[in-house]
């Protein structure tokens, strides 16, 4: 008898156990931040929490973007006014650069003049001039880079977004699950990227992460 009963206690200890394994995978598998590395969703005013709308959106918006990605388009939503301004500020350099080769064209037509006015003061305009082209084209190339930059920042956020597979609310206090498709907590740098797109919202949601904290 006594046997018996202790096979039984053993057998409850194994499926306790069993349980527990499962348990814990199933937390897991809903996107449970590990340690050092969760998020907070807050409100426009960055102190209230989120609530079942905000986690809502911004799940309807990383469908969004896998819709867009399965349609075959390259450009997403939340990117378009990025690279727009990109382009903006491309064709604004472009402006610069031809700008700037005007001055050198004037710059040559002072040196021209100065030859039949006041010859050393055509001289200083023309250098002057010159300086002014060479750094209004340097200035226009750092916005063709700087115009550049901003796009590729944007395809990579709306990249690493595709893959978060769900968000859910943690607690009240705005803690939230994230889980990538195959249900595994999100990395480090799609939750860079959700805090990203959800700062670029009208109204803004602020996403606090556990990890920029720690290395402030």
């Amino acid at each position: 008898m006594r046997s018996k009963i202790g096979w039984a206690i053993v057998a409850m200890c194994v499926a306790a156990a069993i349980y527990l394994v499962v348990k814990n995978k199933q937390t897991n598998a809903a996107g449970d931040m590990p340690a050092g590395h969760g998020i907070k969703c807050l409100r426009a005013d960055g102190q209230t929490p989120c609530g079942d709308a905000e986690i809502s959106d911004l799940n309807n918006d990383i469908l969004g973007f896998k819709k867009v990605v399965a349609a075959g388009k390259t450009v997403v939503s939340d990117t378009k006014s990025v690279v727009g301004d990109a382009k903006t500020v491309v064709g604004d350099a472009q402006q610069g650069v031809s700008d700037a080769k005007q001055l050198g064209s004037d710059a040559k037509q002072l040196g021209s003049d100065a030859k039949n006015k006041n010859l050393a003061q055509g001289v200083s305009d023309a250098k002057t001039a010159a300086g002014d082209a060479k750094t209004a084209e340097g200035d226009a190339q750092t916005a063709v880079g700087d115009a550049q930059a901003a796009a590729g920042d944007g395809q990579q956020v709306a990249k690493d977004l595709q893959g978060i597979g769900s968000l859910s609310l943690k607690s009240p206090d705005g803690a939230v699950n994230c889980a990538q498709d195959d249900g595994s907590a999100c990395s480090d740098a799609q939750t860079k990227a959700l805090q990203t797109h959800a700062a670029q919202k009208s109204p803004p949601i602020t996403v606090k992460r556990d990890v920029d904290k720690a290395s402030n």
